[in-house]
């Protein structure tokens, strides 16, 4: 692995003709902070940030 943490933006839209996309994160890494949800008032969509940390033994 080279990474211990993840920092991702979730943006809160379904985009059904896309051709891109972020792979599953892989099953060892969990939520360790997230914001409150925002509303961003030029897009109108609604977002939040969250960091993935590798799960603690």
């Amino acid at each position: 692995m080279y990474t211990d943490r993840i920092e991702l933006t979730h943006v809160d839209t379904e985009i059904t003709d896309g051709d891109a996309f972020y792979p599953e994160l892989p099953s060892e890494f969990e939520v360790a902070e997230e914001s409150e949800q925002m509303h961003d008032e030029k897009s109108a969509l609604d977002f939040k940030f969250v960091t993935y940390k590798i799960k603690a033994d």
